[in-house]
């Protein structure tokens, strides 16, 4: 894999949190409104990449040449503080990083 040297911040949401909301929203008093969803922690790209090297070796290098995609609207940390969720129950379980890894490791699983 080839990355540029810009680190930044993701969210990704386990699937079983995912539905932890909505079973949330669909039992909690009827509203007109949004919920963010979120996991424990969002994910550095450089924490993952290191991660997945490790986990599944994965090989990677940063070339210190490359921009970041859409220099111009590109956001170095892309997730919600809006935890209102938690008004309706919503507690997530798992970290981003322990979402990608478990997905990623059904995954291979399933093609191995």
């Amino acid at each position: 894999l080839l990355t540029g040297p810009h680190d930044f911040w993701r969210d990704y949401v386990a699937p079983e949190d995912l539905a932890s909301l909505v079973a949330g929203c669909i039992e909690a008093p009827a509203e007109n409104r949004a919920y963010d969803v979120y996991s424990l922690a969002p994910v550095r790209k450089f924490e993952l990449l290191q991660e997945f090297s490790t986990r599944f070796a994965l090989a990677y290098r940063v070339d210190e040449t490359r921009k970041a995609a859409g220099d111009d609207q590109w956001k170095a940390a892309y997730y919600s503080l809006d935890h209102s969720a938690g008004g309706i129950g919503y507690t997530p379980t798992m970290t981003s990083l322990e979402t990608l890894a478990e997905e990623v490791a059904a995954i291979l699983g399933a093609v191995g």
